[in-house]
């Protein structure tokens, strides 16, 4: 019994001593999990969170979307476009440095999940069906990288007989409107459209047919008083209409995913310090930080005085 209780002082003791150190070391890993855990919710994964949110989305900007989209791709590395779930618009918005990032990340970077909404998001961006030929976007991309967008956009309209110009002339409309007058492929639920609806054009095809004439300044008004007879067409009137529900989900105002010879919207530039976008973040740093500052500074002054 005595050796039993010796040695259980002796462990006690000994416990004792390294308590101090115990506790410090418990004290780091917590502060290191709080800002682990910090830094996956708050800063990696938050973008997904919010685009995932319909409340979120609702109370945003397009603009403001695809800026939280491009966050969740820089941010995690294995993120990849989501059109169903997230609703991303990497393809509607995506400029010619986004598609060939998305490339390399397909053939690249493992745990890259890659889907038709990796395929699709191309497809929109490009103008461009590789698989249709039998090739693979790695190698399309080492044959068409030295190209712009706009480049690849008109070589995939000629790929179909739609032959347009760059920069854009008036008479691009006409064969345009003709393209949205048909009917639609969905690319994303239908998977290839091989020899199945004939008379049917891709999704992909005929957003760049709008987004071609939405950034090249196109007025359906001003195209019906001038073009009377090609307005009897058939195809040319869905495809007026066609263009007005592209429009109503894209506008021109909201100035994402704009081609480079696009109108920018009309908008008052005010100076960097009279921005209110760059107040934001000190504000937010000044709701944070002030009431913890000032908490801690109440309680130092409390504490040196019951000190004193």
């Amino acid at each position: 019994m005595s050796i039993s209780h010796e040695l259980i002082r002796t462990v006690g003791a000994g416990f004792k001593r390294r308590l101090p150190f115990i506790l410090k070391a418990l004290g780091v890993c917590l502060i290191g999990s709080a800002v682990f855990a910090g830094y996956l919710f708050y800063y990696r994964y938050v973008p997904m969170l919010h685009l995932a949110n319909p409340k979120w989305c609702a109370a945003h900007s397009a603009k403001a979307h695809w800026e939280e989209e491009q966050k969740k791709y820089r941010r995690n590395p294995t993120a990849s476009p989501d059109l169903c779930f997230l609703g991303d618009k990497i393809g509607y918005y995506g400029d010619k440095q986004w598609c060939l990032w998305l490339i390399e990340k397909m053939y690249g970077k493992k745990g890259f999940r890659v889907c038709g909404c990796t395929e699709t998001a191309l497809m929109y961006m490009t103008n461009h069906e590789p698989a249709k030929d039998g090739e693979l976007w790695e190698i399309w991309r080492e044959v068409h990288a030295a190209e712009t967008q706009e480049e690849w956009i008109q070589s995939g309209f000629a790929k179909r007989g739609v032959t347009v110009h760059l920069p854009p002339e008036p008479d691009d409309a006409l064969p345009l409107l003709e393209v949205l007058g048909h009917p639609t492929w969905g690319t994303l639920f239908g998977g290839p459209q091989g020899t199945n609806a004939p008379e049917s054009i891709p999704d992909y095809f005929q957003y760049n047919a709008f987004r071609w004439l939405r950034d090249s300044g196109f007025s359906p008004s001003a195209f019906s008083s001038s073009n009377a007879v090609a307005f009897t067409s058939d195809a040319v009137r869905a495809g007026l209409i066609e263009y007005t529900e592209w429009y109503s989900v894209f506008p021109r105002h909201n100035d994402v995913g704009v081609l480079a010879f696009g109108e920018r919207p009309d908008r008052m530039y005010l100076p960097a310090f009279a921005d209110p976008s760059s107040w934001a973040f000190w504000v937010y740093l000044l709701l944070w930080v002030f009431p913890v500052a000032a908490f801690a500074a109440g309680v130092a002054l409390l504490w040196r005085r019951r000190k004193s």
